[in-house]
């Protein structure tokens, strides 16, 4: 089973800069309370031409977009992300050296779960998940979001945690 695909990407820091200016001009990341924030896609395809241009060298249309904020160690506990896209396009943008995406199988027959506000599936008690693959977010990917995960902070992380979190038109490959 695949988890994720590390993405090349030769001008990260010019299409990242580009990216963080418009999450700024947003205003999100002072007034948002919420891990997930959607953004207006055809705004953000207009203000990101660089992040454009990158996205059509790599074959992906975004269908729809959010910011994640994480403001702290407990901002993004295990999950199944909502469906239609299992596997979608997550850029780091903001703090996110010293962060994991990690995976997780159940392990019992009827794991404690909620639906969140979003309608993905969300864990209440993380001792029935065992860890079976992680990689820090350091580079753009392609994650597996229909395999229960989570976003893990180790000591040096910094706050707040930005990402960019993207489903495509076309159900990128791992």
């Amino acid at each position: 089973m695949t988890f994720f695909k590390k993405l090349q990407c030769d001008n990260y820091a010019s299409i990242n800069n580009e990216i963080l200016a418009y999450i700024k001009s947003t205003g999100l990341i002072e007034s948002s309370t919420v891990f997930w924030n959607f953004l207006d896609t055809v705004a953000f395809v207009k203000a990101t031409p660089l992040f454009q241009a990158w996205l059509v060298q790599q074959n992906f249309r975004i269908r729809s977009l959010a910011v994640t904020i994480g403001r702290d160690v407990k901002a993004c506990g295990p999950h199944i992300d909502t469906p239609p896209a299992v596997n979608k396009l997550s850029w780091p943008v903001l703090n996110t050296q010293h962060t994991f995406n990690r995976w997780f199988k159940e392990t019992v027959d009827h794991c404690a779960v909620s639906i969140n506000s979003l309608g993905g599936k969300s864990y209440v008690d993380p001792l029935q998940l065992q860890e079976i693959a992680r990689t820090e977010v350091d580079s753009p990917c392609i994650i597996n979001a229909g395999i229960p995960h989570d976003v893990w902070f180790d000591e040096s992380a910094q706050f707040p945690r930005i990402g960019l979190q993207c489903m495509l038109f076309q159900e990128p490959t791992l």
